[in-house]
């Protein structure tokens, strides 16, 4: 008798055991199921994050490429106006030692004198 109550709790323990291990994997596979869900959430919240700030950065670029065209083409400006001022600052020399050159020998005489003269005014006014 002893013997068969011993068998009796072995398969109730056994039982109860089976029954918390079944409980426990339904709890496992619900989490797992519920990690996936929330893995895919988030990997649609960082492709729609995504989207927003490729959209963003087109926008912005869109926006801001005028600007950097208007920048460079006035520095361009700037540059070529600055080398054809030097240029005409040199060939307005030019002339005045021309001039004075043609006055000393001869060549040009008192035009010449006149011309380096008028030339060096306007120089010196700020003219060109």
């Amino acid at each position: 008798m002893e013997a068969k109550k011993s068998m009796e709790n072995m398969v109730q323990n056994h039982e109860q055991r089976i029954l918390a291990l079944e409980k426990f994997q339904e709890e496992t596979s619900k989490n797992i199921e519920e990690l996936k869900q929330s893995q895919e959430q988030t990997q649609n919240s960082m492709l729609r994050l995504e989207n927003v700030m490729l959209t963003s950065t087109k926008e912005t670029k869109e926006v801001l490429q005028p600007f950097a065209d208007h920048v460079l083409t006035q520095a361009k400006f700037r540059d070529q106006s600055e080398s054809e001022l030097k240029i005409k600052k040199l060939d307005t020399r030019q002339k005045i030692i021309l001039g004075i050159v043609g006055a000393v020998f001869g060549t040009g005489g008192l035009a010449g004198i006149v011309a380096a003269i008028a030339t060096w005014v306007q120089i010196q006014g700020g003219g060109q």
